[in-house]
């Protein structure tokens, strides 16, 4: 990218060798460049490929600022045409065409479904879930994860093994009506997520998760409900009753007749 006032040049991006696979030595670009939202987007294709085509091809997002590779995705795609926040364009490998844009998200959250006793802990759970066209129902995944995720998803590439979710916040509107943050989460390669928190009041509290949104997806949120109660009052050991008296006067006066009986049998053998 050359200044237009100076002609210096600002930042350049080169594709990488293409080896044998082209007789271009790099991956040809094909139908020119498409620039907005402050990015170049931009096309490996041709105009004639032979009959058993090369590999590599991608349609490419390129920062107008710095020249960084913001994201990218394997096809020869034709053409890209860009309204209302979105990106469309056709692969002529697949015959398909692709729209690239924010899709909407949805949250769902868990807790347990009985009052649990204050000074316990509990599991907070729940889902972040891609509901876009294209692939709905399917995790929501991390924005530098999304070119490996949707070309696991669209292009048969293989599932990419460490890919990441996306960030949960954790909130309750608490028994005294305290609205405040309980923690933060992320979700997994399979959308889900999971808290370990401790009530610090008994009451009806109101869960919220919320998942703020990314250059990927919307944002979405749910809530529901956990009950805390105080934990019962030890029950107090019943008191020893004491021994009565005329117990103790029994047992003194069968030991006094025992000792007697002795002496008289040790008399007794003396006197033979």
């Amino acid at each position: 990218m050359y200044d237009a006032q100076t002609g210096e040049l600002n930042w350049d991006f080169y594709q990488g060798s293409s080896g044998f696979e082209t007789p271009y030595g790099t991956w040809p670009i094909y139908a020119g460049i498409t620039i907005a939202d402050e990015k170049i987007f931009y096309t490996n294709d041709d105009h004639s490929p032979d009959s058993v085509l090369w590999r590599g091809g991608k349609l490419y997002a390129i920062d107008t600022n710095d020249g960084h590779n913001v994201w990218n995705i394997s096809g020869w795609f034709r053409i890209p045409a860009v309204a209302d926040g979105y990106l469309t364009s056709v692969n002529s490998l697949d015959g398909m065409i692709y729209t690239f844009g924010k899709g909407p998200s949805k949250t769902t959250v868990t807790a347990p479904k009985v009052a649990v006793t204050l000074g316990e802990s509990i599991i907070i759970e729940g889902t972040v879930m891609d509901q876009s066209p294209g692939q709905p129902g399917t995790p929501a995944i991390s924005d530098e994860d999304m070119s490996a995720w949707m070309e696991y998803l669209h292009m048969q590439k293989p599932i990419p093994a460490d890919v990441k979710g996306v960030d949960v916040s954790i909130d309750v509107i608490d028994a005294n009506g305290n609205f405040r943050n309980i923690g933060t989460t992320s979700s997994d390669i399979a959308g889900k997520f999971a808290l370990m928190w401790e009530p610090d009041i008994p009451g009806q509290y109101t869960l919220i998760a919320s998942f703020a949104g990314s250059e990927s997806y919307g944002s979405s949120f749910d809530q529901t409900y956990i009950g805390v109660v105080e934990a019962p009052q030890p029950t107090a050991a019943p008191e020893a009753t004491p021994t009565p008296m005329t117990d103790t006067y029994v047992m003194g006066f069968g030991i006094a007749i025992l000792a007697a009986i002795i002496i008289i049998g040790i008399l007794l053998l003396r006197k033979k």
